[in-house]
């Protein structure tokens, strides 16, 4: 049975998404998930085609993005139905089979980019490039320069190795585009390798160390390695202004009556034994389990992330053996799951151990797979109300997932220290989302936060209060 397709009309901030785009060869789309970014880059495509040649293009995107939504997004709707759609993905030889099948729109995963590279070679053959959640090429430091006495311009590579894989083609791809909701979330220094393939410096400098030399200050570590790099007071409005010329920010709440999140924070008291154990942990850096076991963690940096674990109920030791330590945050849970009283959840965790002890305490609950086909399964009886609670972790349910349907109640067990993580999650059932399918429902995020400890620490992150660095090492040394 073909599947059923729609006339794809734009809404008004659609509309404004695709005019921006159809008038620049280089642009970016900041819009929060669920705003059609992906449809209104598919019609920028259609409408540059009759104009010029678009394609092939090449839509590289987290995993699951390129393994399911384009090619969905592509069958939904009718004007895009005569586009043809080759994902290079799976094995070696799946992926080079892949490549030789002549399509319109090629999908590729991040982690591929080496890989790409290595194939290609000097063939490039794409005239489009998309970066989907374009966030992952953050971390590359690519430059072109211009030699001296021939004039010549050659590529200097540096920072993340897939991202600089990928900029290595910038130069020669006559089209290029970002899609994120989440262009500084984790941090303002991030907008320098997003906008680099799209201008080459020219608005925020031609280099890294030329950005971060004009917008920040370093502060000092207790190594260089560990020096912190603050945006200067004006920096956000600055740079706002600096890439206005090919962005486009969309608001949701502009064009929608959407309903505002709730909060709801959960204190949780631990019990006394091991309050020791984290002060313990906290002050001296080591946390004696027995007469014979003993963890340490000398370094700042995995002392916060082992305190985090001992506040939610266990530590890992030095094999990477977990150790339990209490049921507080099982049992707030426990008490949560009575009071929404049947309401499905979706509870996120950070760490291993807590998924385990959350599944044997709850034996309804059911996790995310790791295979595409079973994660969509999974969605499908989430959404149609077969699983009363979703275990999650972040970095697995971020992108691609649509789970609006199944409910509107979000627990953190253990609170995210990834900022842009932490709204992706949100948004797979968020506000926007609830709005898009027809219900009039708030969207509740319940964290469960231990008393006494730094799991505030993590809230204060996420909401932009303080950044990973010296606030949150110094805090570390204070009493809470």
């Amino acid at each position: 049975m073909a599947p059923v397709t729609q006339l794809f009309v734009p809404r008004v901030m659609q509309q404004q998404m695709i005019g921006f785009g159809t008038r620049r060869d280089r642009f970016q789309l900041l819009a929060k998930p669920g705003t059609g970014k992906t449809v209104s880059m598919l019609m920028i495509l259609d409408i540059m085609s009759r104009v010029d040649d678009v394609f092939p293009a090449l839509i590289v995107a987290p995993l699951r993005v390129a393994n399911s939504v384009w090619d969905s997004e592509i069958t939904k709707w009718v004007q895009f139905n005569g586009l043809r759609v080759s994902k290079i993905l799976g094995t070696a030889p799946q992926r080079l089979a892949a490549l030789n099948v002549p399509a319109d729109i090629y999908t590729i995963h991040y982690g591929l980019l080496q890989w790409l590279r290595s194939t290609l070679g000097d063939k490039w053959p794409f005239r489009t490039v998309v970066c989907d959640e374009s966030t992952r090429i953050a971390a590359h430091r690519c430059t072109y320069q211009r030699h001296r006495t021939s004039g010549k311009i050659f590529f200097r590579e540096a920072g993340a190795v897939n991202a600089a894989a990928l900029m290595s083609y910038a130069r020669r791809t006559p089209y290029w585009a970002n899609l994120t909701g989440s262009f500084t979330t984790n941090g303002l220094s991030r907008a320098w390798g997003q906008t680099y393939p799209i201008d080459f410096g020219r608005a925020l400098g031609g280099s890294y160390s030329a950005f971060t030399d004009r917008w920040f200050r370093a502060r000092p570590g207790t190594s260089r390695e560990q020096e912190v790099l603050e945006p200067l007071p004006w920096a956000l409005d600055a740079v706002t202004e600096a890439v206005k010329p090919f962005s486009i920010s969309i608001d949701p709440k502009n064009y929608f009556d959407i309903r505002e999140l709730r909060i709801v924070d959960i204190p949780v008291t631990l019990p006394p034994a091991a309050m020791r154990q984290y002060r313990q942990l906290r002050d001296k850096s080591l946390l004696e389990l027995s007469n014979e076991k003993v963890i340490t963690a000398a370094n700042a940096g995995p002392r916060i992330v082992k305190l985090m674990s001992v506040s939610c109920g266990h530590v890992y030791d030095e094999d990477g053996r977990p150790w339990h330590l209490h049921d507080a945050k099982l049992d707030a849970l426990d008490e949560l799951v009575n009071r929404l009283n049947g309401s499905p959840i979706l509870v996120c965790y950070q760490f291993r151990p807590d998924r385990d002890a959350i599944l044997k305490r709850f034996p309804f609950a059911r996790t995310l797979p790791s295979r595409e086909a079973d994660q969509k399964k999974t969605e499908d009886e989430w959404n149609s109300g077969q699983i009363p609670m979703l275990v999650v972790h972040p970095a697995s349910c971020g992108h691609g997932l649509s789970l609006q349907h199944g409910g509107c109640d979000i627990v953190f067990y253990s609170t995210a220290i990834n900022p842009e993580l932490y709204e992706q999650v949100i948004e797979r059932l968020g506000p926007m989302r609830q709005m898009q399918s027809g219900y009039d429902r708030v969207v509740s995020v319940y964290r469960l936060l231990s008393t006494g400890t730094h799991d505030a620490l993590a809230v204060d992150l996420i909401e932009g209060r303080i950044t990973f660095g010296n606030e949150l090492m110094t805090l570390l040394k204070t009493d809470v």
